[in-house]
């Protein structure tokens, strides 16, 4: 691989979070050739998003697994969503982590609270896609996600993980030495 080209492997097969990782990749890496693959390293399982802590453990899993299969790559992205409880509010937001030949970055996307209708359908044991359906009578997928549904398009889920995945790839690139800058 040429050092004018940053190969960067997202362990999904979303079209969004692939967009996502090639739009902060551009962001990024402006000189650079950019090529963005996507790699399935593990199934996703239907879950409903994991407590904070575990979530970013299996975003940091995936990010290594995607690193194992692709050691060739400038950057390789993991990520999961995840719930944190705050009073009587459950915020959701994903984790990013992305793994570099320096080692590992870390960020959250912005967060926000569950609809209350979403909160108590999904706390009464139905799954987040049923929960949101269930109270919006649609269910958040593509581009907008929920974020966009709530904003009514003002912010999507494409642009909140594009940011977060920005964030993940300075912080595996801040581990590296910085350059020197002459006077």
């Amino acid at each position: 691989m040429s050092a004018q080209t940053a190969l960067i492997v997202i362990a999904s097969k979303d079209s969004w979070k692939i967009e996502a990782v090639r739009r902060a990749a551009v962001r990024s890496f402006s000189s650079k050739t950019i090529i963005v693959r996507c790699e399935v390293v593990d199934e996703d399982d239907g879950h409903p998003p994991l407590q904070d802590y575990f979530a970013m453990v299996k975003a940091r899993r995936r990010a290594q697994l995607a690193r194992v299969q692709n050691p060739q790559a400038s950057y390789c992205i993991g990520s999961e969503s995840a719930i944190q409880r705050y009073d009587a509010d459950e915020l959701i937001f994903d984790w990013l982590v992305s793994s570099s030949i320096t080692g590992l970055g870390l960020a959250r996307s912005a967060s926000t609270p569950m609809p209350p209708a979403v909160r108590e359908a999904y706390r009464s044991g139905a799954d987040f896609s049923d929960s949101f359906r269930a109270s919006f009578r649609i269910v958040p997928r593509g581009e907008q996600g929920m974020v966009g549904l709530l904003t009514r398009g003002a912010v999507t889920r494409t642009a909140l993980y594009e940011e977060a995945v920005i964030l993940a790839i300075m912080g595996s690139i801040a581990l590296a030495p910085l350059p020197k800058i002459s006077p």
